[in-house]
């Protein structure tokens, strides 16, 4: 790090791609305060290599902290401008994450790990902003939540006119799989999403939904509302997510030609004990969209 300080040419100039993990804090209350707005407290990243365009910063719990440091997510301007993939992992009060993507007027990928904590922030004039204008990232075009909670906000921040890939995983951090353990949608989880993507005019290509339950019988079945807004789909995956069939029955009374441009479907880690589902809704669905659809998966939690 001395040798980058004084500025001479070396490897690290060239690197495009790095990765941060923190295991801990070490702070004890009387030393730095990484909220205060300090030299050191800009100095982080201060020495990042400059030509990394895909940025990975993974930080640890709050456990045990008075304070929330922010500090670690000062990025300077020449280098948060150049980012196209950015990957955060962290669950704490997250406004200054939300600053970071602000910035970000260059990304194609964002993946955010949640780590099953829900997306908080301050109330604050900022925020507030944020909620009612969303962040503009202009060419972003994979957007990727890990370990979310359904009851995070994180869409209502943003807006994607490029975004053609969707991903939202919801899965606990322990990688095991129990029926009982799955989210359950609540009742404005398909109305947020489709104002998310209204909001964006984004065109979405691929969606996945992993590790979610959709079993409460409302008045308009939330997968049939998400499904119903994204005509523009050509690969659907439905991971280790609980539902009776109906939806896609729903999907075909309402419409001819139910996702018209669909080529890809992935039904995968049907819980097999669910005695609900009904895979002939699947079917009728499938015959009634043979004319694009290119390729079928299927696979139970048994694996067949």
């Amino acid at each position: 790090m001395e040798h980058i300080k004084k500025g001479t040419p070396n490897p690290w100039d060239s690197l495009r791609l790095l990765e941060l993990e923190f295991g801990e804090w070490s702070y004890w209350p009387g030393s730095f305060d990484p909220d205060e707005e300090t030299d050191d407290a800009n100095d982080t990243f201060k020495h990042l290599p400059p030509a990394v365009t895909s940025f990975d910063l993974r930080l640890p719990d709050l456990e045990g902290l008075r304070h929330r440091p922010t500090a670690c997510l000062r990025i300077p301007e020449p280098y948060i401008h150049r980012f196209t993939t950015l990957r955060l992992e962290l669950n704490w009060e997250a406004t200054a994450a939300l600053k970071v993507l602000e910035e970000c007027v260059d990304l194609e990928t964002l993946i955010f790990d949640f780590r099953r904590d829900c997306f908080d922030c301050k109330e604050i004039p900022y925020t507030n902003r944020l909620r009612r204008d969303g962040i503009l990232l202009p060419k972003l075009r994979t957007l990727r939540l890990e370990h979310a909670s359904v009851c995070d906000d994180f869409l209502r921040f943003l807006r994607t006119p490029s975004l053609s890939e969707l991903d939202l995983s919801f899965e606990p951090m322990m990688n095991t799989f129990d029926e009982g353990q799955a989210d359950e949608a609540p009742a404005e989880f398909g109305s947020d999403l489709v104002s998310f993507i209204q909001r964006s005019q984004c065109a979405l290509r691929r969606f996945r939904i992993h590790y979610l339950s959709f079993r409460v019988n409302y008045d308009k079945s939330i997968l049939d509302t998400i499904l119903s807004c994204l005509p523009t789909l050509t690969h659907l995956t439905l991971d280790t997510v609980t539902f009776d069939g109906e939806d896609f029955w729903l999907l075909e009374q309402m419409r001819q030609d139910p996702l018209p441009n669909l080529e890809v479907f992935e039904l995968l880690n049907v819980p097999y004990f669910v005695p609900f589902f009904d895979p002939s809704y699947i079917a009728g669905f499938i015959d009634a969209s043979l004319l694009n659809l290119m390729n079928i998966r299927y696979m139970s939690s048994k694996g067949t």
